[in-house]
């Protein structure tokens, strides 16, 4: 799609697109970066992280912008960090973008994935099985928090069940879980 750059006298560029065949657009969006620049002179963007996930860990990766009409399927090729003014940026290389005009014209714009990418479906038997405390059986149960009681904790690194909710206490700011963790011995 053709965008324009809101500087007066820019001109249209084409945001590229990644062809892959049958990848529809993600009904559910993640936006890991907010497209804050421009770096240098060959294409490369200045971003701002919005989430604690990096790129590399996603298959795909898409560009929203609100001059584009459609989302855009692209290819992230080059990352690197850097620390300007007391924060982090990413300055990213997108395949595709070789000029800083065609940067400049998806400045403003958010760099999204696909939260459920890597979530594979379960079979109507496995939601059935377990004990009263697994999940997912259980999970369209939680109408608030002290409804996690019972449930298991797992890591997110490891993926490995480190304990079980046995409480919640509530300070007015924050609920914490009280969790007795899994003997490793």
């Amino acid at each position: 799609s053709r965008v324009r750059c809101a500087e007066s006298g820019a001109v249209e560029v084409e945001v590229p697109e990644v062809k892959e065949p049958d990848v529809p657009l993600p009904e559910n969006r993640l936006d890991l970066y907010a497209i804050t620049g421009t770096h240098g002179l060959k294409g490369e963007i200045k971003t701002s992280m919005l989430t604690d996930s990096c790129i590399e860990e996603w298959d795909r990766t898409w560009i929203r912008h609100p001059r584009v009409k459609e989302p855009r399927l692209v290819q992230v090729v080059e990352t690197n960090e850097a620390v300007a003014k007391g924060r982090t940026e990413v300055i990213m290389k997108i395949e595709g973008i070789d000029t800083i005009e065609q940067a400049q014209s998806i400045v403003g714009g958010a760099i999204f994935v696909d939260p459920t990418e890597d979530f594979e479906s379960l079979d109507e038997d496995e939601l059935d099985e377990g004990d009263s405390d697994s999940w997912p059986k259980d999970w369209d149960k939680i109408e608030n928090v002290e409804d996690l009681v019972g449930f298991y904790a797992v890591s997110s690194s490891t993926e490995s069940v480190i304990g079980q909710i046995e409480g919640v206490q509530s300070n007015g700011y924050q609920d914490l879980l009280e969790i007795r963790y899994v003997d490793k011995g």
